[in-house]
């Protein structure tokens, strides 16, 4: 079990290669989610105030089930450095979400 931050810094410690599926259990506002990482391609990516380098990169889609049904409430695509290293480049996070007007 981890908590989120924890479970990133596990995922830096595994060899990966594309097509990889790593599962978590992860603890976050005292709920226990079962979590997945898809391992989907290698990218060149290039990063703001970097210039011109472009950074090899794995492209790592999270997503997670709690009570066994898929928690639907945005994606992430999380670009991870090839290096030893593995230290977390980009993310690109989508949120759903509901904005309520009340009528005063």
């Amino acid at each position: 079990m981890h908590d989120v931050l924890s479970a990133y810094y596990s995922l830096m410690l595994i060899p990966l290669k594309i097509g990889d599926k790593i599962e978590f259990y992860v603890s976050n506002n005292e709920k226990n989610y079962q979590s997945f990482c898809l391992i989907q391609s290698k990218a060149l990516i290039r990063l703001p105030g970097f210039g011109k380098k472009e950074f090899a990169a794995f492209l790592i889609q999270p997503y997670a089930h709690f009570k066994g049904e898929k928690v639907d409430k945005g994606n992430v695509d999380a670009y991870f450095s090839c290096e030893k290293r593995r230290l977390l480049l980009l993310a690109k996070v989508k949120v759903r979400y509901l904005l309520r007007l009340q009528s005063i």
